[in-house]
């Protein structure tokens, strides 16, 4: 997407959105391995960081976070060596959770008072109204559905107690991030901590959906030049363990790591805030 100058002054400004064709020839430009995710400045829009592209199971997945930006796409590439012997191996270049497919049929959170009320309690609302997320409730399983950054996937949380209190719906192969393109990232678990810690100025949420760092989700965190992990303190083991295996890239200034009983999505942004600081 390209913004030019109009002929009646700044308030007049066109848009020019790139076909889908020009997209994957941009695309097809871009060094991306096989089971590698990248997060880059959009090269349609050219937001800073806002831009992810991955690359599995022979397909292209991109998407820029920007709500003003139209690109998004898949492309079917094909396998590069590694991931065709994987293929011929009987062996996915990524593991997936299983998982839902996507709704069809979706509902504005807001035309539900019971929604917006579950949204305000766990600290939502902020990554709803300023669109750092896809928020949208499947109103046939009564889930508040969260949706992966790629629009591939979502993860839907019960608001009406059934169990699990989580289910997968379509590609939640990645991590989830909410207000991607700061260089502070703070990694937790589920979807509306993510949604809490990042109403802090400068701070990216990253949710794991679990307590497991996958290989694409290592890629995508190792993007970032400051990560503090926050677990709860049960989870002690896997958090030095996840921090671990970020240090072992160099591309990372500061790992860190936190421990805390508290349930971040319920926490105010001051008590976020003492968090990070203790």
């Amino acid at each position: 997407m390209l913004f030019l100058r109009g002929p009646f002054g700044p308030s007049y400004t066109h848009t020019i959105m790139n076909t889908y064709s020009e997209q994957k020839e941009t695309i097809a430009a871009i060094d991306v391995r096989d089971g590698e995710s990248k997060r880059i400045d959009c090269p349609f829009c050219f937001g800073r960081y806002t831009f992810t592209i991955t690359k599995k199971d022979g397909k292209t997945f991109w998407n820029c976070y920007k709500a003003s930006c139209t690109a998004k796409g898949q492309d079917h590439t094909g396998y590069g060596l590694e991931a065709a012997k994987a293929r011929i191996n009987g062996r996915s270049t990524e593991v997936k959770r299983r998982s839902l497919p996507l709704p069809s049929i979706v509902s504005n959170p807001r035309h539900h008072i019971y929604v917006m009320q579950y949204l305000e309690k766990v600290n939502c609302l902020d990554a709803l109204s300023n669109h750092w997320l896809d928020i949208k409730l499947d109103p046939a399983r009564n889930r508040v559905l969260f949706y992966m950054n790629d629009g591939l996937g979502a993860v839907g949380r019960s608001v009406n107690d059934s169990k699990p209190k989580w289910l997968s719906y379509g590609d939640t192969t990645g991590a989830l991030f909410v207000k991607p393109d700061n260089k502070h990232c703070v990694v937790v678990e589920d979807a509306a901590s993510a949604c809490s810690v990042a109403r802090l100025d400068d701070i990216t949420g990253v949710a794991l959906l679990g307590t497991n760092m996958s290989a694409v989700q290592q890629q995508q965190i190792l993007q970032y030049h400051t990560v503090t992990i926050v677990l709860d303190k049960d989870a002690s083991r896997k958090a030095i363990k996840l921090a671990s295996q970020l240090r072992s890239s160099a591309t990372v200034s500061t790992i860190s790591i936190r421990f805390t009983k508290e349930d971040l999505k319920y926490l105010s942004k001051d008590e976020v805030w003492d968090l990070l600081q203790a």
